[in-house]
């Protein structure tokens, strides 16, 4: 955030940068001892060997969906990652090829439109500095998902007080509890000649339970390999509670309880799900907790200054709102029984489990898991966006409480005799199966190969011979060239631009005429209005474009600057 905010003042990424690290060094050398009692209170050092392990599988795992060939300067992206890296990679280039400072949506120029970014800025000071792109974004995905998986394990032992129990937590959270695996012995069968079939399954299979066609896959490892940011809003979410729920009453002061409203501060420009998620819980805790209630006033007193302006940009420029809608993805055919058959498919399991978990725990256990329930209430209540499915991020937050008190169920089954400790077991061997198979998806799924800039002669030419900071009208959608090469694009996928707020539907009216060209007044009107100078027009040899644009027009009315077999481009 500091990069950031010293980027906006002084314009310039590299001078931001120095100030950053001079700060840091700063802090590091003056709370030497803070950091070593709070990394040791974490518990990464416990095991250094299983650690690195767990590190280098996880960076193994991201960088298996998402690498570059930098011998044929394409992107490798797995098809089921392909849609939203359409807009990470805008994003990232936005900031370190383009070196722009102030936050925009760069393929919708000039909207004014806020989108949680920071996690892409990040990548990009990364790939900035000399990190190619797929290892800055798979460096700092890997250390999110692997300090998540720290505070998952030392949350849930300090909660139970059994590291058994964290580390069933962790594994219910990677092997996530649903019921597809029945989806996928339906379609292969149930045989030791089917092996090879299951070892090359690639598809996410979609619900189907007693008749009801269920969409999911909202809780399994694709949402995280998809949605990286979400990650990083898991890890700081569940910090900020560790903190309040588990700080001796002596480390949790007023300059703790600061810094955790500071990090709640920032979370809008991070992760606005989760900054939501952090208030719902909070005014939880503090009607469950009277002996919370003051640190949660300290932090939310504090954090609220910080949280308001950042939501005045976002909202000035969004129509999202807030809106009742109950059931979450059967809101349409909302019914009890299909209400339950949803969340069955979706959680497997989990349920009964989790429900004994609850059961069998004390009165402050309870009170934790009852201050989360509201927030699995809440999501299946309200809306926030255009897309209903954009809640299951409150539900990814749920899940992992309710993969705690599941791994107390199952701990609480197998204290049992011999025949209680094979039905844990079995559970246990259930609860992960689909995960498993989720897993065989991502190492079997295909890659979409994206060119990179440096591939193109005409994106090259651009880079030479237009200022930066010029915006480019294109028949361009998603992998629009120039939005890869982190330039400020009129229109491009414009299905992002609705789930992000804002109103493309006046752009792409705008943009048919300007490709049409038929209204000469028209389109220099505005061309004018939006402060287009470029023009950009790709054939389809070179991509695949959804409106075929009037070239002659273009041609008898605008300067030509430059054409080859993979676009046209023209001056205002």
């Amino acid at each position: 955030m500091i990069i950031f905010v010293v980027s906006l003042l002084v314009h310039n990424l590299v001078n931001s940068l120095l100030v950053y690290f001079s700060l840091s060094i700063i802090l590091i050398l003056s709370n030497v001892k803070i950091l070593y009692r709070e990394i040791k209170e974490i518990g990464i050092n416990k095991s250094l060997l299983f650690n690195s392990a767990l590190f280098l599988f996880v960076f193994y795992l991201f960088n298996r969906s998402f690498s570059y060939d930098s011998i044929r300067n394409t992107f490798l992206i797995h098809s089921n990652l392909y849609l939203d890296f359409g807009a990470h990679i805008p994003f990232i280039r936005f900031f370190s090829v383009g070196q722009n400072f102030y936050p925009e949506v760069p393929f919708y120029a000039g909207g004014r439109l806020f989108y949680h970014f920071m996690f892409d800025f990040y990548a990009s000071i990364l790939e900035f500095i000399g990190l190619r792109i797929d290892y800055a974004f798979n460096l700092i995905s890997a250390l999110s998902f692997f300090f998540l998986l720290n505070i998952i394990f030392n949350f849930t032992t300090h909660l139970f007080k059994n590291k058994i129990v964290g580390f069933l937590a962790c594994l219910f959270f990677i092997f996530n509890s649903d019921l597809s695996f029945i989806q996928i012995f339906k379609k292969y069968g149930i045989s030791l000649s089917k092996i090879t079939y299951y070892y090359h399954h690639n598809i996410y299979p979609q619900g189907d339970l007693l008749g009801l066609a269920i969409t999911g896959n909202f809780l399994n490892i694709n949402a995280y390999l998809n949605q990286r940011h979400l990650i990083f809003a898991l890890l700081w979410f569940f910090y900020i509670f560790f903190a309040l729920l588990f700080f001796k009453k002596k480390e949790l002061d007023i300059r703790k309880s600061v810094l955790l409203a500071v990090m709640i501060g920032i979370f809008p420009f991070w992760h606005l799900q989760a900054l939501i998620s952090i208030y719902v819980v909070l005014l939880a805790l503090g009607v469950l907790f009277k002996n919370l209630r003051k640190e949660i006033v300290c932090m939310m007193l504090i954090s609220f200054p910080l949280v308001l302006p950042q939501l005045f940009l976002i909202k000035i420029s969004s129509l999202n709102q807030v809106i009742f809608s109950p059931g979450f993805m059967v809101s349409r055919e909302l019914s009890i029984k299909n209400f339950l058959f949803f969340w069955i498919w979706n959680l497997g399991l989990t349920i009964p489990i989790s429900i004994l978990g609850f059961l069998k725990s004390n009165t402050l256990q309870k009170k934790i898991f009852l201050a989360f329930f509201v927030l699995f209430i809440f999501a299946n209540t309200f809306i926030f966006t255009r897309d209903i499915f954009d809640n299951h991020k409150f539900f990814n937050i749920w899940i992992i409480i309710v993969n705690m008190f599941a791994a107390w169920g199952i701990i609480n089954i197998f204290k049992k005799n011999v025949l209680f400790k094979g039905t844990a077991l079995l559970a246990i061997i259930l609860m992960i199966l689909s995960g498993f198979f989720h897993f065989l998806v991502v190492k079997n799924d295909v890659y979409a190969k994206v060119p990179d800039y440096p591939l193109s002669k005409l994106m090259k030419w651009v880079k030479s011979n237009i200022p930066g900071d010029e915006i480019f009208f294109t028949n361009g959608d998603i992998y629009d060239p120039a939005s890869v090469m982190g330039r400020r694009t009129f229109l491009g996928r414009s299905h992002y631009v609705f789930l992000y707020g804002g109103d493309p539907g006046k752009r792409i009216k705008e943009r048919s005429i300007i490709l049409e060209g038929k209204d000469e007044n028209a389109i220099r009107k505005i061309l004018t209005s939006y402060r287009i100078k470029y023009i950009v027009i790709y054939k389809k040899t070179f991509i695949i474009n959804r409106q075929t644009a009037s070239i002659d027009f273009l041609k008898a009315h605008f300067k030509k600057l430059y054409e080859d077999n993979q676009g046209t481009i023209f001056k205002i």
